[in-house]
């Protein structure tokens, strides 16, 4: 646990919704890799679906990206998401995954997170709000700020749906509302903080201007809290401003009242949890244990800083469980304390989510709390024993007559002056020997004079009332400053004559008030005293008991009644009332009249129906009397005073009453209150409803992302493909193992007439404009030997070479063939030129001498003409003798060996014609898979290449050309033009960027390809899951009975074994019927065991045992519904290779939809399924029909589509029919169709023999 402490670091909690994605993307994409911070994304998520998230945005990052894993460290500079339908925490710095509500809601919840995040980090803890719908993750931004953490918002601006940021931003915790790049570059700067404060001169006096710019605004004093804790705060506020001067800090102070408002939440830490340090509890016990037994009257609580109410509940429950297991009733009063509105506000209203209170015993949760949804809340006999309250520790006045006060982790942000008051205070507080609950971290130094420890471990001391009590400057607060406006400080102005006035008017009132009504007091409408002035002690007295600022609780008794009479009067009369009292006033009880007056005082700004009372003595009408009259001079007025006393009670009689119809009114208005939270309680129904709504829109939107995504994605690889088929220069046809076209290129028109629509045909049913003599059969062939095929064709006056190329799947085995057609018509044109200028010259041998000079000249011609035809070409044409000396070349030989400048230079740098091919020395120079041919450097100098060539007419072979660091590849054709030299015609046609498209396509088909088999095994298992759902529940049916069989022999025989009735015959009677049917139950299992064991090997099996075990499977299906099974079976085997298992996949999902079908329709009588075999000479035939009533003719058509079913939702995966037609069309080779017949359905099954 320590060691994990030491290697806390900061971890960055981002919540997300609907919009969250492209969010998610800009600040993911703009994080630093080396901040040494680790990001966790709790995105609400569809429950019931797996989310892409993870591989979407690795795609915009170099951070590693993983799923939480339950019980997992959180690792530096990673990225987490929250996977599906789990919500997460984060306890002792490791990840805790948990199921979540079974209601509606969002998942992961963002406020639940947040909150443990706040709970286990603190000041470490940040928190993200990105886009989303709803309010998810307010509280827990909350929970984050009062620990002393960052919190950030995405600008409403910038968020596809603004209401989860503008949630959060509404509830002024929020340090900084970014966009989400902005977030991503400037987090690491507000997290890791420069120290300022610790290299400026100045700090101290602006530390002073920032103390009494808070007491001024929220009328705290700061200055005696740890310098340390203060700076902190104060360096993280300038870091998320972007300041670096605190000079500059205090003037944002002065002009931001929200800056202002921000640093003082920082300040104030509210950080607290249900019976923290258990055993300091267990300990407490104990002490609270004898105090319930010792004490007669109300125990007395104060819990001093106690945040959100966690520990004030946490010592109700304990005080509750002690007083109900020792059977007592007594009375314990908690007050609960702290100085922030926000947590005595939370506090009271007692509501806690699961994830707070998850690790409190199940004696507090059952006796203590009422669960509310997926929320806690305080039981009302535990909140009854606590009044919250605001209350500043350090200026406010203290409870007394306390019996016991908790103050943990409130201390240790004071310093020594401060700790030693507030010690005095509790000293004085106290009741005698009281008890003093401190926290674990906190300092005891201090309380050395005042207290003596109990558990010193545990931090718990009792008042030592053997020392002095403190002194009284110790505990009355003086303040050590005063507020004061530095914002608004503006300078004196000469008075204008009527400010003068009112100067004349108030120096006149003060003066009159000091000579004529020097004592009055002053109420508000409540009654609650506002202002008093004079000598108002002598008609006031402090009550006892809790504190209330009602002046009827101050007022002296015998003027009571006279006073809530003069008031009563002057509200009601809007009159000044004067009521002239007898009081005794003096120490020496002597009798005094005294004049009431109230009036009512209007201030347009901030007095609302105040009354102002005066109290003024009547000297002239002073008795010197004694109270204690013994003189029956005075009898008579004795009699009347008596009287008069009389009529007070009588007058106090009637005002209790009153105040018991009060009560009573008081009653009715709890009525109709708790008829309004009834209300409230339909309306919040209401927005639960709204707020599931709004989670599945969340929740749809967050897969439409994902789907959108890897829709662009797969629209990109489809972009880029057809681009690639749309700039081959020759015509290409994909088609798979059964010669279905998948894809062809535009320049496929000019031999085959194709269209669009044909995409799914069989190239051999496609018009074909050229005659291949059984072209069927060379395409079967090629895919039976999965070998390459070279030839040449006519088509429409053009002449084309051939290459029918294997198709290699992912697995490395053939899927299909790539049809090229390269168009050659002008190289055979070249060479059929050639040929007869060669005929032309034999022809010419006959009369040499006498026609030299014509041959001469008609050769200089043929020359000619055969220079300009092979400068015309496209290739290089280049004429060799015996392989290696260049006797002619064309212009683009000398263009693209641009080197040689004629053929002398090329025979003088070179030995051999093969020097142009670089890769003669590292791989093979050509390739022909039924030929073995190893070159070697002596097999390239005997020119044996030339003969391999050869030897392979009208075959084209591939070189490899090294030119300039690039490899150039070229098709090499070689024709022997004179046997007796050993002349060859060598042509050369640049393929290099053909062969790099065709790389690119057969990459993309194959990826392509990849992506559909995936989705095709995705959806296999899904369906085989499915039918062994079905067949689980069937051999549960075939077991039951003899689960019955086996529970009655053991009745009978434990009934004989009573009866004594019992002997060895009977034993193994029994022995021999149980183990038959444990034999048959076994059998099942077997059954069910090889119904699904994989086999991708193909057997001989017979069809009509593979129809016999799926009959035991459903059997009893048919019968519980009273339908007929009529299964002919023949006694000869009908063996089929293939695979069993898949055939009986197919027969189970069919008769269990005939099935289903006639248990739909109820209005047959009797349901009937007729199961048909038919064995022809070609193929096997295999009909289902029922009489379930048929299918609409347009659901007929989508019955075979994937995930589409008739079925209700809960009934149907809609993948049944779907993989049947796969494994009858793809694995059998077969067919499968559904038609409607006069009653019902049949499904028509033909597979083939052939196999």
């Amino acid at each position: 646990m320590s060691k994990i402490n030491k290697q806390r670091f900061e971890i960055v909690a981002i919540g997300a919704s609907a919009g969250g994605f492209e969010a998610l993307q800009l600040f993911i994409k703009n994080l630093k890799t080396d901040t040494d911070i680790a990001y966790v994304i709790a995105q609400h998520l569809d429950p019931k679906q797996p989310t892409m998230l993870l591989e979407l945005l690795s795609k915009s990052t170099q951070l590693p990206i993983l799923r939480v894993k339950d019980g997992e460290i959180p690792q530096k500079n990673h990225i987490y998401i929250c996977p599906e339908n789990n919500n997460i925490t984060i306890v002792d710095f490791k990840f805790k995954l948990t199921l979540p509500e079974a209601r509606i809601m969002p998942k992961p919840s963002v406020n639940i997170f947040l909150t443990s995040l706040a709970k286990d980090l603190e000041d470490k803890a940040v928190g993200i709000i990105l886009s989303g719908t709803g309010s998810d993750g307010a509280e827990g931004i909350k929970a984050i700020k009062n620990a002393g953490g960052i919190t950030l918002a995405q600008d409403e601006r910038s968020a596809k749906y603004p209401s989860m940021p503008k949630a959060a931003i509404e509830t002024g915790y929020v340090d900084a509302i970014l966009t989400p790049e902005l977030m991503a570059s400037e987090l690491p700067r507000i997290i890791k903080y420069p120290r300022i404060l610790e290299e400026v001169s100045d700090v101290p006096k602006n530390l002073e201007r920032i103390y009494d710019l808070l007491l001024t605004k929220h009328n705290v004093d700061f200055s005696d809290y740890k310098l340390s804790t203060i700076q902190r705060r104060i360096e993280r506020r300038m870091s998320v401003n972007k300041v670096n001067s605190l000079e500059e800090y205090v003037t944002i102070l002065e002009k931001s009242k929200n800056e202002l408002h921000l640093l003082h939440k920082d300040f104030l830490v509210i950080v607290t949890s249900f019976f923290r340090n258990e055993e300091a509890f267990n300990s407490l016990e104990s002490k609270i244990n004898a105090m319930v037994h010792n004490y007669s009257e109300t125990i007395r609580v104060w819990v001093a800083g106690c945040a959100t109410g966690e520990e004030a509940y946490s010592l109700a429950m304990l005080f509750y469980k002690i007083l109900q297991e020792h059977n007592l009733n007594k009375k314990v009063q908690i007050f609960a304390t702290d100085i922030s509105d926000d947590a005595i506000h939370k506090a009271r209203i007692g509501m806690f989510q699961k994830e707070e209170i998850e690790h409190i015993s199940e004696y507090y949760l059952e006796n203590c709390f009422v669960k509310k949804d997926d929320s806690y809340e305080i039981s009302k006999h535990i909140r009854e024993m606590i009044i919250f309250s605001k209350h500043d520790i350090i200026k406010d006045p203290a409870f007394l007559n306390i019996d016991l006060i908790s103050c943990r982790n409130l201390l240790i942000y004071f310093n020594n002056n401060l700790q030693r008051r507030v010690f005095s205070i509790f000293h004085h507080a106290f009741n005698g020997n009281g008890i003093l609950f401190l926290g674990k971290s906190e300092s005891t130094s201090n309380l050395v004079n005042f207290f003596k420890p109990i558990d010193s471990k545990w931090k718990i001391f009792t008042k030592d009332t053997a020392l002095l009590s403190p002194a009284l400057e110790n505990i009355v607060y003086f303040p050590k400053r005063y507020p004061k406006n530095y914002i608004h400080q503006e300078p004196k102005k000469p008075l204008n004559p009527q400010d003068k006035k009112s100067l004349i008017f108030n120096a006149i009132n003060n003066s009159i008030l000091k000579s004529f009504a020097k004592d009055f007091l002053v109420i508000d409408r409540n009654n609650q005293i506002i202002f008093t002035n004079g000598e108002i002690n002598k008609y006031i007295k402090i009550p006892v008991g809790s504190f209330s600022n009602d002046v009827f609780s101050f007022i002296n008794e015998d003027i009571r009644i006279d006073l809530r009479t003069v008031l009563s009067k002057s509200r009601r009369e809007l009159v000044s009332t004067n009521q002239r009292v007898r009081t005794i006033l003096n120490n020496n009880d002597t009798i005094q009249y005294i004049n009431i007056l109230a009036f009512r005082l209007d201030h347009p700004n901030f007095l609302d129906n105040a009354v102002c009372v005066m109290f003024i003595e009547s000297s002239d009408e002073i008795e010197t009397q004694n109270l204690n009259i013994n003189s029956n001079s005075d009898s008579a007025l004795f009699e009347m005073e008596n009287e008069l006393l009389l009529m007070k009670e009588r007058l106090q009689t009637t005002t209790e009453e009153l105040e018991t119809s009060n009560e009573e009114l008081q009653s009715t208005n709890e009525e109709l209150q708790s008829s309004n939270e009834e209300l409230q309680s339909t309306n919040e129904e209401l927005e639960t409803s709204n707020e599931e709504l709004q989670s599945s829109n969340e929740e749809l939107t967050t897969v439409n992302d994902e789907l959108e995504m890897k829709t662009q994605d797969l629209r990109v690889s489809n972009s880029d493909l057809e681009n690639i088929f749309n700039s081959l220069k020759f015509a290409v046809v994909i088609i798979d193992r059964k010669l279905r076209i998948r894809k062809y290129t535009k320049k496929v028109n000019k031999l085959f007439d194709i269209r669009a629509s044909d995409i799914g045909e069989t190239i051999t049913s496609i018009a074909f404009y050229s005659e291949i003599h059984d072209f069927r059969s060379l395409l079967l062939e090629c895919l039976e030997k999965e070998e390459s095929n070279t030839f040449e064709l006519h088509s429409r006056g053009e002449q084309y070479n051939v290459l029918f190329q294997p198709y290699i799947n992912e697995n490395g085995k053939v899927s299909g063939l790539i049809l090229s057609f390269y168009n050659i018509s002008k190289i055979k044109k070249n060479e059929n030129a050639l040929k007869k200028a060669k005929e032309s010259l034999e022809g010419h041998k006959l009369n040499l001498e006498e026609k030299v000079k014509l041959r001469t000249k008609n050769l200089e011609e043929a020359n000619s003409n055969l220079a300009n035809l092979l400068n015309s070409v496209n290739s290089i044409i280049i004429v060799s003798r015996n392989g290696k000396e260049l006797i002619n070349a064309n212009q683009k030989f000398f263009h693209f060996f641009s080197d040689y400048s004629s053929l002398e230079m090329f025979n003088a740098k070179n030995t051999s014609l093969c020097d142009l091919f670089e890769v003669c020395n590292d791989e093979n120079f050509v390739y022909k898979k039924d030929e073995t041919f190893i070159y070697r450097e002596k097999d390239i100098q005997a020119h044996k290449w030339i003969d391999f060539i050869l030897r392979s007419q009208n075959k084209l072979f591939k070189v490899k050309i090294k030119k300039d660091g690039k490899i150039f590849i070229f098709d090499l054709k070689i024709t022997l033009l004179n046997e007796t030299h050993s002349d060859y015609l060598i042509a050369m046609n640049d393929i290099t960027l053909l062969h790099s498209y065709q790389n690119s396509l057969e990459l993309k088909v194959e990826q392509e390809t990849n992506k559909r088999i995936e989705k095709e095994q995705f959806l296999i298992q899904q369906s085989k899951l499915a039918s062994m759902g079905e067949m689980i529940g069937n051999i549960a049916h075939q077991w039951r009975q003899p689960l019955n069989t086996l529970s009655v022999n053991n009745i009978l025989l434990l009934e004989k074994y009573h009866n004594q009735k019992l002997n060895e015959q009977e034993i193994e009677k029994f022995y021999a019927k149980s183990n038959v049917l444990i034999q048959n139950m076994s059998t099942t299992i077997d059954d069910f065991r090889d119904f699904f064991r994989p086999n991708k090997k193909m057997d001989f099996f017979d069809i009509y045992d593979a129809i016999n075990e799926v009959e035991k499977f459903i059997i009893d299906g048919y019968d519980n519904y009273n339908i007929n099974l009529n299964i002919k079976y023949s006694s000869k085997p009908l063996m089929y290779l293939g695979f069993k298992n898949e055939l009986t996949q197919v027969l189970l999902n069919l008769l269990n939809n005939a099935r289903d079908a006639i248990i739909i329709n109820s209005t047959i009588e009797q349901g009937e399924v007729k199961f048909l075999i038919n064995e022809e000479a070609t193929s096997i035939q295999i009909e289902i029909e029922d009489n379930g009533g048929g299918i609409e003719e347009e659901i007929l058509l989508k019955v075979f589509e994937p995930y589409f079913s008739t079925k209700f939702q809960s009934d149907g995966t809609g993948l049944g029919l779907y993989m049947s037609k796969m494994i009858v069309e793809n694995s059998m080779h077969g067919t499968l169709k559904l038609e409607n017949i006069k009653q019902g359905v049949i499904a028509k099954i033909n597979l083939p023999k052939n196999l």
